[in-house]
C-alpha cells in the first residue's frame, strides 16, 4: 500500500533517488515542515507513514523489493522511550533522532541558534533566549511530579518489553 501511495503521490519527485520515511502524518504540519526544510532537495522525497514500526516496515519493504530502481529508502524515528539495546538492534538504514521527539531537536543549542538566526534573531538574543527556554523546560519537569513518573514508567515499560521479547525469542529459537 505504501509503495502504491509513494508511486502515485503527486509530491513524489520523479528525479528523487532517496526516500526518507519518517514518523507522523501529512496532517502534522510542524513535523512535515521541519522534515521538508531539513531535506529540501529535488533528489529527496520525505514521506511520513505513521509510527516507528511503520517506518521500519516501509524502509524494509521498499529496499528489499527494489520498488523503484536506483532509489534508496532510509527511515528516521524519534528516540521516544526506547532502550539503547532496541535502538542498536535496528537495521542500519533506520536512523534515530538523538532526542525524544522531533521538536526536542530545538533543545540542542547549536540547532536552536541556527534556526533562530534563520528567522532573523541576533546571536546575543538567542543565547539569552536559549537558556530561558531550557530553564522553563527543566522547571516544568522538576515541578510536575506526574510527568516525571510517567516518563520513568514508560522507560521501564519499553526496556522490559524489549528484554522480554528477546528472552521469548531465545526460548522459541534456541539456536
Amino acid at each position: 500500500d505504501v509503495i502504491e501511495s509513494v508511486l502515485g503521490a503527486a509530491t513524489f519527485s520523479v528525479s528523487a533517488n532517496k526516500v526518507i520515511f519518517c514518523e507522523g502524518s501529512k496532517n502534522n504540519k510542524r513535523d512535515d515542515e521541519l522534515y521538508s526544510a531539513w531535506f529540501d532537495s529535488e533528489n529527496t522525497a520525505v514521506i511520513p507513514v505513521g509510527s516507528c514500526n511503520e517506518v521500519i516496515k516501509c524502509v524494509e519493504v521498499f529496499n528489499q523489493n527494489q520498488a523503484i530502481q536506483g532509489v534508496v529508502a532510509t527511515g528516521i524515528i524519534d528516540r521516544d522511550f526506547r532502550s539503547d539495546d532496541y535502538l542498536n538492534a535496528l537495521p542500519s538504514d533506520i536512523h534515530t533522532l538523538p532526542v525524544h521527539e522531533l521538536e526536542s531537536l530545538l533543545c540542542i543549542k547549536s540547532l536552536f541558534i541556527i534556526v533562530g538566526k534563520k528567522i532573523g534573531k541576533s546571536k546575543e538574543t538567542l543565547e539569552t533566549l536559549y537558556f530561558e527556554v531550557i530553564d522553563e523546560v527543566v522547571n516544568h519537569f522538576v515541578q510536575n511530579e506526574v510527568d516525571k513518573k510517567k516518563i520513568i514508567l514508560e522507560r521501564v515499560k519499553q526496556r522490559t518489553e524489549w528484554q522480554s521479547k528477546n528472552l521469548l525469542n531465545s526460548v522459541n529459537n534456541p539456536t
